[in-house]
């Protein structure tokens, strides 16, 4: 039995015991409560006073400490002041402070950084103290999480520690040996070898002889035989290495405000730049341009300093998006805008042009991000969320990921161990635990090492946590010599990492290929979760969008001056939203309250420049026109004060007359039948739909009862995020309160009236004169936590894949269940529309403002509502108004009009009733075929030219003409960051341009 492990173990906490050989308890304290702070002035002394021993006392609270102290002088000693708050709290949630000394930013403390350095001398010490934000304890039971109730006080202490620096480096040597034995056989000769280096060191140091002077002598002769004999001479570098770069993964928003956020970033990056001071070579990487503008807005001198950083090399910018984005709910464009305004505030305030696609933490993929990062200039995809799969583990670590044009990126899984306690478990972490341990897991957990001996570990705490600790720091330094069996580390930015190892594999044939999305078998329920955020992001997508195009309409016809800060304001607001805890739904309520107000703003000012461009348009067109900004040429229903009114001749991305269609009072209406010329809707007692007769294919769509049903909601944990596949275990009918006929002049139906619990749903089921769609207008008055609400329609269509919209196309998902890969995506999100078809028919299920589908077995599903409880407090109850369609078509998904149905119904002609005397009208762009989509029309970001932007729709080759409104004078393709590129032919202000499947075509105009 050998004791001699023991032993150290014990004699190290001996040596962590007597790291500090003096101390001085701080005693007059001054302190003022306060509120969130606007800049960096300091309070006055006279304003502040004596401090009792308590502060805090609320959630979300703040208050200014300062005291004076005389730190001594002695070569062997680092001076250090020790805050204690009494509470020992999760990263993100204990109290945390922001350390001024002698009136500038020196530092930030938190649970893991609870000292900071000071030089001999005198200081004057001020901290700026944040009392936490209070996490619900439901959100804390389902882990379980130690929480502290911030409705009591808290305290404060500071101590002005001696630390021996030669107790403390020896301590450092010998925590890295005995890690390293953690994870050596205790049967093999490395293990006895590194014992006995061990055992003799610690007979060095005389523990009995309690002399200070002479203790630390020791224990720098001792740290001076081990970095010579262990370190230098039987370490030895092996052919395996993990680069490690610095990190603090900072949620935008979660369990706290945005404000503080802001306040998280200030902490983290002063905590970073001391340890840079006492490291040189320690190295740092952030993402997210939100972050530093809030820096560069709230504490200038501290960004001045993360600058000075950036240009030596040691602190890495990168992550080429505005921020850490959700990439399943937001627009095409908003992935565009993302990087746009990205990579562009990276290489304005930095130098940096960023080729790393930095996303650890978001919950899925789109498909559509490999041709978007390919003409952004974005050469990696980097990830570890994948990992997080609750079924099916992803056989790839690095990859080429293709997309749904074929565009390729190289694609890197990170592979730090997501549980540093448990060896067996396969999720990997962005916020890793720098020790020997750790770097060994890292590096086996690669699944392509037949193609690389390296790997890259992100490591440092997270929101609020600090990052790096000088302890990490002073790991990575020792392995540096390497040690037996395991990788040896390197402190590298990770953009140089990621560059190098793409260069050496990516032409590989042995590199692997996965195609299509990237979809996350977890966290399902972020495609509903607080549904007004979801409504209002896509609102708000639409709105800015159709702005840009009237802006260009409105400033070459009347020269209306282009608002370029405030679209790039209102865009920064939007891209800052679609943050991956703000959109998905899993932020505390507060976060929704800030929201609400932002979009509101918006859409208040949406109205002011809309008239502003209407104003410039409207003597160019005749009273009876039609505004349709979506693409396509549309013969449609518009509304007309309470009345529909059918319209033909609409012309896409144009104003244009049209001619009006009298109704026909075709729709007929009977106590269980609505009727048209394309269906008859059959209705039960319960009123539930039992038939759809599509008349033209002469056969129902059903082929069983349409309804709404509610289910059970609790999963185990994440309760906003989670949908388990185990939600269908307890159904719930809705109970019929009443139900009316209702006319909308060419849109009539029945209005039905249901009940569950203290909810309320109104559907008016309604069917149109002329057009082949049905909706479903709802209202909900919800009030109901821990239900789901799902739309089913169970189709009679034989088919085993459904086509789901998504960015800048669709995509395939099976509707079958023949492996565990299909039985993990029982929820997937979909933005306009999920369309089912077999060989000459289909039906496809439409919404204006949902995401979150199922269609196993042909059920084709929408869910419209989840109440949850946590982490906000059941934000979703109360009213919500949408509507979702459905649209049966003769022909399959290709050949009919489901894409034109979906931006009718998201995007609706308005009349405009213009003053030119004649029948005309004014174009921006239209093109002659419906597969190519004109998503996008815009002034560029830095020139007056104009942005068209396309895509291809219907994986077909497509040759198609761009006929302008406006005087073409040149044109030219450009890249997503409005790069230009080939010249464009252009004749009588038309574009002929041949575009591949899916393929996303920018052109850049020059206009008279």
């Amino acid at each position: 039995m050998n004791n001699l492990i023991e032993r150290a173990q014990k004699l190290l906490r001996e040596l962590n015991n007597r790291t500090v050989v003096a101390q001085t308890i701080i005693t007059d304290i001054k302190y003022l409560p306060c509120d969130y702070k606007t800049d960096n002035t300091l309070p006055d002394l006279s304003a502040m006073q004596s401090f009792d021993g308590k502060w805090g006392g609320a959630n979300d609270t703040h208050a200014w400490f300062s005291f004076d102290i005389d730190a001594p002088s002695d070569n062997n000693i680092r001076n250090e002041v020790f805050v204690d708050s009494g509470v020992n709290g999760w990263d993100l949630s204990n109290p945390q402070f922001l350390v001024y000394v002698d009136g500038k930013i020196a530092q930030g403390l938190d649970t893991n950084h609870r000292s900071f350095v000071v030089d001999s001398g005198k200081h004057t010490v001020y901290l700026y103290a944040y009392a936490g934000y209070q996490i619900s304890p439901l959100f804390a039971a389902d882990f379980p999480l130690e929480i502290f109730d911030y409705n009591n006080p808290l305290t404060l202490s500071a101590t002005l520690q001696a630390v021996d620096a030669r107790v403390e480096t020896l301590s450092a040597d010998l925590f890295v040996m005995l890690n390293t034995l953690s994870a050596i056989n205790v049967n093999t000769k490395q293990y006895a070898d590194i014992l006995r280096y061990v055992n003799t060191a610690l007979n060095m140091v005389d523990f009995v002889d309690v002399r200070l002077d002479d203790f630390g002598k020791c224990c720098k002769k001792a740290h001076t035989y081990l970095k010579n004999e262990y370190f230098g001479r039987y370490c030895k570098r092996g052919n395996t290495s993990v680069s490690c770069v610095g990190h603090t993964h900072i949620d935008v928003a979660w369990l706290w405000p945005m404000r503080q956020t802001r306040e998280k970033a200030q902490r983290s990056f002063a905590t970073v730049l001391a340890l840079m001071d006492r490291y040189p070579d320690y190295k740092f990487m952030s993402s997210q341009c939100y972050l530093y503008k809030a820096v560069k807005e709230e504490a200038p001198e501290l960004y001045e300093r993360i600058k000075q950083r950036v240009a030596e090399g040691r602190w890495d910018v990168e992550g080429a998006m505005w921020l850490e984005a959700d990439c399943n709910l937001i627009s095409g464009e908003s992935l565009v805008r993302q990087i746009l305004y990205g990579k562009r505030f990276m290489k304005r305030e930095f130098g940096v042009d960023s080729k790393v696609l930095w996303l650890p933490d978001v919950f899925g993929y789109s498909a559509a991000l490999p041709q978007i990062l390919k003409q952004s200039g974005v050469e990696t995809f980097v990830t570890s969320k994948i990992s997080w799969n609750d079924t099916n583990v992803l056989p790839y670590d690095m990859f080429r990921w293709k997309g749904l044009d074929g565009s390729e990126v190289f694609t890197y899984f990170l592979t730090a161990p997501a549980d540093a306690n448990n060896p067996k478990d396969i999720h990997t972490n962005y916020n890793a635990i720098a020790n020997p341990v750790d770097f060994l897991r890292t590096y086996n957990r690669m699944q392509q090492k037949s193609l690389t001996n390296e790997v890259l570990m992100d490591y440092g705490y997270g929101d609020g946590g600090g990052g790096p600790t000088a302890q990490f720091i002073e790991n990575i330094e020792r392995m540096q010599c390497g040690a037996p069996n395991f990788p040896y580390t390197k402190f590298e930015r990770a953009s140089d990492f990621f560059a190098r190892v793409r260069k050496k594999v990516y032409d590989n044939p042995e590199l692997p290929r996965w195609t299509g999305e990237l979809y996350l078998e977890y966290h399902r329920g972020t495609y509903t979760s607080v549904a007004k955020n979801k409504r209002n992001n896509r609102r708000a997508e639409y709105s800015l969008q159709n702005l840009e195009k009237l802006f260009v309409l409105a400033n070459k016809l009347g020269g209306v001056e282009y608002p370029r800060r405030w679209f790039e304001e209102m865009w920064q607001m939007v891209l800052t939203n679609q943050f991956h805890d703000i959109i998905p739904g899993s932020s505390v309520t507060e976060v929704y309250n800030v929201t609400d107000r932002e979009y509101a703003k918006l859409f208040d000012e949406e109205k002011v420049h809309y008239g502003k461009c209407l104003s410039a348009i409207l003597p160019y067109v005749s009273k009876n026109c039609v505004l349709n900004l979506n693409s396509m040429p549309i013969d449609g229903y518009v509304k007309d004060g309470e009345k529909y009114v059918y319209v033909e001749g609409a012309k896409g991305n144009a104003v244009s007359p049209v001619a009006v269609k009298p109704g026909n009072a075709s729709v007929k209406i009977s106590v269980y039948t609505l009727e048209n010329k394309f269906f008859r809707i059959k209705f039960g007692r319960d009123y539930d739909i039992v038939e759809i007769f599509d008349k033209r294919a002469k056969r129902n769509v059903l082929r069983s009862k349409a309804q709404l049903k509610a289910y059970e909601d609790y999963p185990n944990m994440y309760e906003a995020w989670e949908i388990r596949n185990y939600y269908t275990e307890k159904q719930y009918d809705l109970t019929l309160v009443s139900v009316e006929n209702i006319d909308f002049g060419g849109k009539k139906g029945k209005r039905i009236v249901k009940k569950i619990g203290e909810s309320t749903v109104t559907t008016d089921v309604c069917l149109y004169d002329y057009t082949d769609r049905i909706d479903f207008d709802t209202t909900l008055d919800w009030q109901t936590p821990h239900l789901l609400l799902k739309t089913l329609f169970p189709l009679d269509v034989n088919a085993h894949t459904a086509t789901c919209d998504v960015q800048f196309g669709n995509v395939s998902r099976p509707t079958t269940c023949n492996n565990s890969w299909d039985e993990a995506k029982f929820e997937f999100c979909a933005h306009k529309y999920v369309d089912i078809s077999e060989g000459n028919f289909g039906v496809a299920l439409l919404n204006d403002c949902k995401y979150g589908y199922s269609a196993r077995e042909n059920v084709l599903s929408l869910t419209l509502i989840k109440c949850s409880t946590n982490p906000s407090d059941c934000v979703d109850k109360g009213i919500h108004k949408f509507t979702y369609a459905l649209y049966p078509h003769v022909g399959d998904v290709r050949h009919c009009d489901v894409y034109k149905h979906a931006a009718l119904l998201n995007n609706p002609l308005v009349f405009l009733g213009g003053t030119a005397q004649n029948d005309s009208g004014v174009s921006l762009v239209s093109c002659d075929k419906d597969d190519v989509i004109v998503d996008t029309v815009k002034f560029a970001e830095d020139d007056n030219r104009v942005i068209v932007r396309l895509f291809e729709n219907n994986n077909c080759t497509t040759t198609c003409i761009l006929t302008f409104g406006l005087d073409v004078l040149s044109a030219v393709k450009c890249d997503l960051l409005e790069n230009d590129g080939e010249k464009v032919a252009v004749r009588d202000n038309k574009i002929s341009l041949t575009v591949k499947p899916f393929e996303i075509v920018s052109l850049k105009l020059t206009l008279k």
